[in-house]
């Protein structure tokens, strides 16, 4: 939305609004002639949900950015995820870009016979970055389209931002754009509320709030962003949900990644308390710095034994409608 803003006027879902619902209640309220562009979230919980969004919708281009485990307990196989994010390139008139560094939309990009794009960190790509650069204040990188180039900051963090950045950008570049207009869009880019928002509450507390991302591929970039702060290291998490019959194998191995990081977990809910719990032990992680609450409001009274020095605070996946 603020990549194409450059050149045209843009209406897009907000927040969340990715289901049948959300996004008719935006074509209704929100759409109306004087917009040029229509963007739609898409997401996907059962089978059949993303045809049922393309016959509202019609897209004419397509973003598919990653394909993964979540909602593996709704989909009941990865297979089933895999059939119904495809559905997207096969209901798009025109061109779908695929993100590259994902290695079921790269066999996405390869199977499809639409117009089609690739993006990611290969200079073989139609898009792609290099000379990326991530600290506390943002991300610089090199964009890369076709034989285009060109230097861009950003306050986003971390390389899967980059990635979006590069679907986005492969998108505005299909819709016109030059390459100094998409610079300009990803210079004004806003981290969005509680996905890898980076937050200053004071001279000795920094907060990680990414509390609506849940998946083992984002708790990683999380990770690493948390790795490069200063002071104690902090993660709260109840674990990622909605995993199936993976959800205690996927969690273990989360807890493990915690552990390489973090000088202390404090661990939110039962629901994946025993399985993070044997992943950090597994690594060696002290038992005293592990701490267990039924419920976030808790967690302010264990972080104001810390804050009095230099420490920062991931908050992963904490959305109250995934546990009691």
């Amino acid at each position: 939305h603020t990549i194409l803003s450059q050149k045209y006027s843009v209406c897009t879902t907000p927040l969340n609004y990715n289901t049948p619902l959300g996004i008719t209640k935006t074509i209704l309220n929100d759409l109306d002639i004087g917009y040029q562009v229509f963007i739609a979230e898409m997401g996907a919980r059962y089978k059949n949900d993303i045809k049922e969004l393309c016959q509202i919708v019609e897209p004419n281009y397509a973003i598919i950015t990653s394909v993964g485990e979540q909602h593996l307990e709704t989909f009941k196989s990865l297979d089933n995820i895999k059939k119904e994010k495809y559905k997207l390139a096969e209901y798009t008139s025109n061109i779908v870009i695929f993100n590259g560094e994902d290695q079921i939309c790269f066999d996405f990009y390869t199977k499809s016979n639409k117009g089609k794009m690739i993006v990611g960190f290969n200079k073989k790509f139609d898009v792609w970055a290099d000379d990326i650069q991530t600290n506390i204040n943002g991300t610089s990188f090199c964009l890369h389209i076709k034989k285009y180039f060109i230097s861009c900051k950003t306050k986003m963090l971390g390389l899967l931002n980059v990635q979006n950045i590069l679907s986005a950008s492969a998108m505005a570049y299909c819709l016109g754009l030059t390459i100094e207009e998409i610079s300009k869009g990803i210079e004004k880019l806003q981290p969005v509320k509680h996905r890898m928002e980076l937050l200053n509450v004071n001279d000795n507390l920094t907060l990680i709030d990414n509390s609506y991302n849940g998946n083992l591929q984002g708790s990683r970039e999380s990770l690493h962003i948390l790795g490069l702060m200063d002071g104690i290291k902090i993660v709260v998490t109840p674990g990622i949900v909605e995993l199936g019959k993976e959800q205690s194998k996927l969690n273990f191995e989360f807890a493990k990644n915690i552990a390489r990081i973090a000088d202390k977990v404090i661990i939110v809910n039962e629901i994946n308390k025993k399985s993070i719990y044997e992943g950090l032990i597994s690594e060696n992680f002290k038992t005293n710095n592990i701490f267990c609450i039924a419920k976030l409001d808790e967690v302010y009274e264990i972080l104001n034994k810390f804050t009095k020095q230099k420490c920062c605070v991931l908050f992963y996946n904490d959305l109250p409608d995934n546990y009691k």
